[in-house]
This record gives structure tokens, C-alpha cells and sequence, in this order.
């Protein structure tokens, strides 16, 4: 078949890892068409800067503070009576704020467009119903259980996390050939390996001491300080990688603490979370479904913490049903977790190797691929 002439791939800024999915999808679409313009855009911030930061930070503000609601309103959106009844306000909604999203798609005139989230979901497959572009629609869904909102008629193809994510598509009425199993699209050096020895020793740690990566997410800062704590008193000792990300807060309160402290390193936002991730026994976190997705790739069980309600639960449950990880639903759990696995090497054995059991580490391309099977 034919290679497109162009691609346009929209994700949205809310969290990292709809963009980080996209990334990965240009990645992969540049090397199987080296020839083609992949344009990559953002879907709020071609909104309104009013609307589009006051999605952000709405989305941000309940997950961290309030996420009790934020599952109330995943549930509630996702039941079939209240979604139709929602429809009108949505496509109003995108049709008078999302007017930068169509400008974009008209003009530039794409053969294929993949969204990794729903919002560009929703209005490329408006759209197309109404004929203002005829392109191939590909959405490739971020997490391991697929909310109502990902779903559209006009959609060509879904690009689904597990069979599982597949047979429950189906149950709401989605055409079984329009849904391929492709895993979630994540960077591929995810799929590299260093070797753990080399990567410990240059991180200035032992290379024989069980060691743990804890991820802050959008944890606070007492959560933290709980479960460092928790695990500095773990015997033996145990080596721990701290990750703050862009928190600086919690960065600066734990550098102040861990003076001296030879048993952890402290990290800010880093671009090696693959290297991370190798070089530990495990990883404590939350379950965004790329974290999820990146941790299986690298053979890494992951131990959730007090994972929110909605997609994280969700994506939690499937690892912990799958015997990749666990769910621990306090920062007490997740110190007696981490000490379980730290005393049993066969456990531990065994849920690192249905980790790698269950990693498709060949999404991204896979996605690409679509393209080039959806057009011509």
C-alpha cells in the first residue's frame, strides 16, 4: 500500500504521558517513513490559553487533592445513559473552543492522524462526520481500561494496551476489526539494556544490594517522607532511587534530610528513567498507563501506591491481576511490600517475569504501521 504523505499526531498536555506516547509514535513513524512531514501538536495549547491551562490545572488539582472526585467523575461520564446525555455540551464545548484544532487539521491536510488522547479524539472524529478532513483516524488509548470518552464513530482504528482493553471495547459496541492490540506506545529505549552491573556502578551503588526506585508522581510530601523513612528501616539495608521529578519542594525538603544518608540518591526530573528503571529491583509509584507500560518493558514489578480512582486503579488492578506488581493502599503497605520482596527472591522472580511477559515493547512501531495499512 501506499506511504502517507503526511501525519499529524495530537496529544494533550495533561500529565506527561499522552505526550510521551505520541513522542514515541513520531519516533517510530520517522524511521518507517523517513520521507513523510510528521507534525506533533498539543491539543490545549492550540485552545484558548484560558481554557487550555485551566484544563491542565482542573485535571492536576483533582487527582492531587481531590481524586475521590476525579474517580466520581470517571465513573459517573463512563455509564452509557449519562455519556449520550453529555454529547451536545462536549461537541459544543470543542466546537467553540477547539476551533485551533480544526485550523490545524484542515490546513496542514493529513492522510493519517493519531491522537493519544480523547479530547483530539473527539474533535478530529467530528470533523471527519462532517467532512471538513477525510483523513485515517487512528487513537491509541493510553491506559489498560478504555473510558467512553476515547471512543468515536468515525474512528478507523483503535490502538489498544491488552486483549482484555480489546474484548471490553467490543461490549460497548465497537467493531472487533477496527481494534488491534498493539500495547501502549512507549520510547524505545525502554527496550534497551545496559546491563544492571554497569548501570549500578555508575550510579555509585552496590551492585548486589536489593534496590528500589520510588517515583514521587503526584504524591505529597508527608507520603514520601512516610515511606522513605519506612524503608530506611528495612534490614538489610536496601539502596533507594528517589525520583521528585518536577516537584522542587519535595526535592529541596528531602536534600535537607538526606544529608549524609548513603543509602539513597535523589534525582529531580530526569530524561533516564529507562536507566532508572534497569538498575532497580523494583519500582514504587503511581500506574499512569505509560509508567505502567515503560516499568513491564524494563522488567520492573511495580509496587502502586494509593494508585487514584479511575484510570490509575484501573491500570493498577490489571498489573496486580497479572502478577506484575501490587497494590498498596497505604505508605505502611508499600514499606512491608518492598520488604516482602526484598527477603524473597522468588517471588520477586516471579513477578518480574510476568512483567516482561506482559511488555510490548513494539507499540510504538506497530501504531506507525496502521498508518501505512489505513492509508491508500
Amino acid at each position: 500500500m501506499d506511504t502517507p504523505r503526511k501525519i499529524l499526531i495530537l496529544h494533550a498536555s495533561a500529565g506527561h504521558g499522552h505526550e510521551k506516547a505520541a513522542r514515541a509514535v513520531e519516533e517510530a513513524c520517522h524511521a518507517l517513513f523517513p520521507d513523510v512531514e510528521v507534525a506533533v501538536a498539543d491539543t490545549l495549547s492550540l485552545m484558548p490559553r484560558f481554557i487550555g491551562a485551566g484544563y491542565k490545572k482542573s485535571y492536576l488539582f483533582l487527582i492531587q487533592k481531590l481524586p475521590w472526585l476525579w474517580g466520581f467523575f470517571y465513573y459517573f461520564f463512563d455509564n452509557a445513559v449519562v455519556y449520550a446525555l453529555a454529547k451536545p455540551c462536549r461537541r459544543f464545548f470543542n466546537g467553540f473552543f477547539c476551533r485551533g484544532i480544526e485550523t490545524l487539521a484542515v490546513s496542514l491536510g493529513p492522510d493519517v492522524v493519531i491522537c493519544t488522547h480523547f479530547m483530539s479524539t473527539e474533535v478530529i472524529n467530528a470533523l471527519k462526520k462532517t467532512g471538513k478532513i477525510r483523513a485515517f483516524l487512528i487513537t491509541a488509548i493510553t491506559d489498560f481500561r478504555a473510558h467512553r470518552f476515547w471512543l468515536g464513530e468515525a474512528v478507523d482504528r483503535y490502538a489498544v494496551a491488552d486483549p482484555s482493553t480489546r474484548e471490553s471495547m467490543i461490549c460497548r459496541g465497537v467493531s472487533p476489526d477496527r481494534i488491534v492490540v498493539t500495547g501502549i506506545p512507549v520510547d524505545k529505549k525502554f527496550s534497551l539494556r545496559e546491563g544492571r552491573e554497569k548501570l549500578r556502578k555508575e550510579f555509585g551503588l552496590e551492585s548486589n544490594k536489593f534496590t528500589v526506585l520510588v517515583t514521587s508522581g503526584g504524591g505529597g510530601v508527608g507520603s514520601m517522607d512516610r515511606i522513605l523513612k519506612g524503608l530506611s528501616r528495612i534490614r538489610p539495608e536496601i539502596q533507594i532511587l528517589v525520583v521528585c521529578g518536577q516537584n522542587k519542594l519535595l526535592f529541596d525538603r528531602l536534600r535537607t534530610e538526606l544529608i549524609g544518608s548513603s543509602a539513597v540518591r535523589l534525582f529531580g526530573f530526569v530524561d533516564f528513567m529507562d536507566r532508572l528503571m534497569e538498575t532497580a529491583d523494583i519500582l514504587v509509584g503511581k500506574s499512569g498507563g505509560l509508567t505502567v507500560s515503560e516499568s513491564l518493558c524494563k522488567g520492573a514489578p511495580l509496587v502502586v501506591f494509593e494508585p487514584v480512582p479511575g484510570q490509575e486503579t484501573a491500570n493498577a488492578l490489571y498489573v496486580q491481576a497479572h502478577g506484575a506488581g501490587l497494590i498498596a493502599r497505604s505508605s505502611e503497605e508499600v514499606v512491608r511490600r518492598v520488604g516482602e520482596l526484598s527477603s524473597d527472591a522468588a517471588f520477586l522472580g516471579r513477578l518480574k517475569a510476568a512483567a516482561v511477559n506482559l511488555a510490548k515493547p513494539d507499540a510504538a512501531r506497530k501504531v506507525a504501521e496502521m498508518a501505512r495499512y489505513g492509508h491508500g
